[in-house]
């Protein structure tokens, strides 16, 4: 795990209780839920400080209450590997963490093998629908399972056909119309202003949309975060400035730095 934001992090936080009770249950077993917890992100940035001195990294930092009335802080510390552990996840029934292990245990077996993981992701979505998982819940799991199981784009058409298939017949769109039909016509709309407003104009929108989406692919898989976090990142950004962000991007380590350059420019255009 990286010090930046990431998937990994935006799951645990939704998740953080069945997390808990997947890996730690003793500790599950003595803190009181109904009192909630609190992640201390600020408390954790001195505390990281201090723990990379003895080469130590820590994700989170998350205030509890024990059902003795006490409270108390959690430090979980990641570290995503391979290794599976049957038993654990065959008696997690209904913990939608164990589906975001699952999902990762996926990615890292079918790295090289396009085919096996559009199967394999296939049928991990579908389980959420079968294991009786809200619509919610599907949404957000999915977007983990979209991300860490990414695929190739002929075989990214193919899920999607699937999948749209699959909803349809269970008469529960959840997916596709939150998260593909909802891109795809704000792209058909984008088209069709484009076209209107002269094809001159029309085709620099497709380049900079094209070189949007790259740069948002690229940055995104380097720094392990989510789509979504890059292009709210880069909103505002005209084409000239994805061709700066190409070469900044080659040279930036940590993701604030892109993120800075971001917002120079946009306080630059406010001038």
């Amino acid at each position: 795990m990286t010090d930046t934001d990431s998937p990994w992090k935006e799951v645990l936080e939704c998740y953080f209780e069945p997390f808990i009770s997947l890996f730690l249950p003793n500790a599950y077993a003595v803190i009181d839920w109904e009192r909630g917890h609190e992640f201390l992100d600020k408390e954790l940035q001195q505390i990281t400080r201090e723990a990379q001195i003895g080469k130590r990294r820590v994700d989170k930092l998350i205030k509890v209450w024990l059902r003795d009335g006490k409270e108390t802080w959690l430090l979980v510390h990641i570290e995503v590997q391979a290794r599976k552990d049957p038993g654990r996840l065959k008696s997690a029934k209904q913990n939608p963490f164990a589906v975001v292990v699952e999902a990762h245990l996926l990615a890292m077996a079918t790295r090289q093998d396009a085919d096996g993981r559009l199967q394999s992701k296939l049928q991990l979505v579908k389980r959420l629908y079968m294991e009786g998982y809200g619509k919610q819940e599907i949404v957000d799991l999915f977007r983990f399972i979209d991300w860490i199981m990414d695929l190739p784009e002929a075989r990214e058409r193919l899920f999607w056909e699937e999948l749209a298939k699959y909803e349809e017949g269970k008469e529960m769109p959840y997916v596709t119309s939150v998260e593909k039909i909802g891109m795809e016509k704000g792209m058909e709309q984008g088209m069709q202003q484009g076209m209107q407003q002269g094809m001159q104009q029309g085709m620099q929108q497709g380049m900079q949309q094209g070189t949007m989406r790259l740069l948002v692919r690229q940055i995104a898989k380097r720094f392990q975060v989510g789509a979504d976090t890059v292009h709210k990142m880069l909103a505002g950004l005209k084409t000239e400035d994805m061709e700066d962000l190409g070469e900044r991007f080659l040279d930036a380590e940590r993701l604030d730095q892109i993120r800075e350059w971001a917002e120079e420019k946009r306080l630059a255009k406010a001038q």
